[in-house]
């Protein structure tokens, strides 16, 4: 039962919702804008699940390092979730960690060898983004921002680079995640402070966050509206239409939120934009 126990939590965190968002967004991708299968060995020759599992894996360890070096801020900002140190030790977490990282690695080289490289670099920024890149201004919004694009951009790497609609979701998923992570740097400013973070918010103040969030807000609604218009399909402009929406209502809330319970709103909303985005591939093959 302990054992049973110890999985339980570090299921827990490694955020398997994010995982499962991660995942779906690769396989809509290679379904949708790659390559369809037709048949359940087609599927399974692809190496799309091998692919989708060494990601998931990496991403998996990525969580757990970050929270490893996160128990401090995490008792401040969210002490009702905090599970390493509390249900289990340091020690087992970064076992965890470890577990995962070799099997992210070592599984995408049954794929290709050039995805290997890609692990190995996501693997390396996401160390360095918990030890130290996300103490500082942009760069640990950007390195998230970089690493979930990169996961779409592995699917062309492998498959091939005529597929110039993945460059475009690639673009807008980076886009998004940096508008997301943004956010959650306002939601997290009270343990940050005090841990020495030197984010975006702290480090500039709130009305320069603000403004940066309405920029990144506008250009998204510019990318959404500029491939609808490149693709002339009603279903798209539709859904796109609902994500343009929402983030203009995330816009216009924007400069009069101010409490952690506001942002923790903004930044749920933003999950379900990108969650959006990820849906509107099927729409886009």
């Amino acid at each position: 039962m302990r054992v049973l126990g110890v999985w339980f939590h570090v299921l827990r965190s490694i955020r398997i919702n994010n995982l499962i968002l991660l995942g779906l967004g690769q396989f809509f991708t290679w379904y949708f804008l790659i390559g369809t299968p037709q048949t359940i060995r087609e599927l399974l020759d692809s190496d799309i699940i091998t692919l989708i599992l060494s990601t998931a894996l990496v991403a998996a360890g990525g969580y757990l390092i970050n929270d490893y070096h996160d128990v401090k801020i995490d008792l401040i900002n969210k002490p009702e979730e905090v599970i390493i140190g509390n249900k289990i030790t340091k020690k087992t977490a970064l076992v965890f960690y470890w577990i995962f990282t070799s099997m992210g690695i070592a599984l995408v080289s049954l794929a290709s060898l050039r995805l290997v490289a890609v692990n190995i670099l996501a693997s390396v920024l996401l160390w360095f983004y918990s030890t130290n890149f996300k103490r500082h201004p942009y760069f640990g919004n950007l390195i998230v921002s970089f690493l979930g694009s990169l996961s779409i951009m592995m699917l062309p790497l492998h498959y091939g680079w005529n597929y110039p609609i993945v460059f475009w979701y690639a673009g807008l998923t980076f886009s998004m995640m940096m508008f997301r992570e943004i956010i959650k740097d306002l939601q997290d400013i009270e343990g940050d402070e005090k841990e020495g973070y030197r984010t975006i918010p702290i480090a500039y103040g709130l009305p320069y966050t603000k403004t940066v969030l309405t920029i990144i807000g506008a250009l998204i609604i510019l990318q959404l509206m500029a491939f609808g218009i490149y693709l002339e399909n009603l279903s798209i402009w539709i859904i796109f239409g609902l994500i343009s929406a929402t983030i203009l209502y995330s816009m216009i809330t924007l400069p009069r939120a101010d409490t952690k319970k506001e942002f923790g709103r903004l930044s749920f909303i933003s999950k379900l934009v990108f969650a959006a985005g990820i849906i509107s591939i099927i729409f886009l093959g």
